[in-house]
């Protein structure tokens, strides 16, 4: 078993990045599926309730994850 250490780097609202995951049950992204099948995806970091904390006036928690926007074909 192999693992590759990486340095950490904090995200933002707003962030972007691609990844790239085999498919092995069907993926569904703006009405476009696919299945069995290598693809790269596009994923925003975004809170719960999609809107960005800074410009409230008030603070509460929110829970901060990765959304996949759509499939990505040329990279």
């Amino acid at each position: 078993m192999r693992y590759k250490f990486s340095e950490k780097i904090d995200q933002k609202v707003g962030d972007e990045r691609v990844v790239e995951k085999f498919l092995i049950f069907p993926k569904t992204i703006n009405d476009e599926m696919r299945w069995l099948e290598t693809a790269k995806i596009l994923q925003q970091y975004v809170n719960e309730h999609g809107i960005n904390q800074d410009n409230i006036g008030f603070y509460f928690e929110s829970k901060l994850f990765w959304k996949d926007i759509r499939f990505v074909d040329d990279l």
